[in-house]
Formats: structure tokens, sequence, C-alpha cells
């Protein structure tokens, strides 16, 4: 996985299960939706997000179900 690919992986709207247009992807990345396509693409070639209609992608629910389960894990270790 490219870095940039890497860093729109990481962006908040998908760990808070908000799916993402390409226009989405180039302003929280600060490049052009031309340039954010293909990295929306190589997220979904090694299944960390899905893409659903013509235009929109999604985190799968087997990935949001595994971010949700290490939000809890941290929320109890900072409980203690």
């Amino acid at each position: 996985m490219t870095e940039t690919a890497a860093r729109l992986h990481q962006a908040p709207a998908w760990h808070a299960g908000i799916p993402m247009h390409p226009a989405d992807a180039a302003a929280v990345l600060g490049i052009t939706e031309r340039a954010a396509e293909p990295l929306l693409d190589e997220l979904a070639q090694i299944h960390l997000v899905e893409r659903y209609g013509s235009d929109r992608y999604r985190l799968p629910p087997i990935v949001l179900a595994r971010l949700d389960e290490r939000q809890r894990a941290m929320t109890v270790e900072c409980a203690y």
C-alpha cells in the first residue's frame, strides 16, 4: 500500500462509518479528485474499503467491527 493510500485509510470519517466519494477523499488529502480515485481503488483492491454504487466507498463491516473492538479495548485500558 502506498503511503498516501495509508493516510487516506486513516481518515477519521472512515472510522466513524461515513462513506466517502472521491471528492471527499480528495479534500481529506488536499489533492484532486482525479488523483484520489486510484487511491480509493487501491484500498478496495486490498479489501480495506469497498465500493458501493458507482462512486462511493466505505469500510467493510468486518473492518468496522474490528475498529469498534479496538476502540472498546482502548476505552477499557484508559479506565484503569
